[in-house]
This record gives structure tokens, sequence and C-alpha cells, in this order.
């Protein structure tokens, strides 16, 4: 898909996988609120700031 949906989705795409990468070595290192919160954090700014970013520079 093109355009910003499919932008949007394969960012997406890519935080999860960065977000569960993440939560697992949270999970192996004993500590599961570290990282991942600033993972999970990150991930659901990151849509926003994508169309945010798209919007100013006239679609």
């Amino acid at each position: 898909m093109t355009g910003l949906w499919g932008r949007v989705r394969s960012s997406v795409f890519s935080w999860l996988t960065i977000a569960v990468f993440f939560l697992v070595l949270d999970f192996i290192d004993g500590l599961p609120i570290s990282w991942s919160f600033a993972v999970i954090a990150a991930f659901a700014c990151w849509p926003g700031f994508f169309v945010a970013r798209w919007y100013i520079r006239g679609y």
C-alpha cells in the first residue's frame, strides 16, 4: 500500500518488532518495567509524529 497509510503501517510493524524485542530482553533480565515502557511510549507516539511531519511538509 502506498501513501501515508502504507508508511504508517510499515512504521507500526517496525516499532512493534522493536517493542517485542525489548520486552523479551526485560523478561530475560527480570526487570519488566525498564526498557519496555520507554519503547512502548515511543511506539505510541510514533504514528502521530509521522502524520504531523507529513502534514507539515504539505502531504
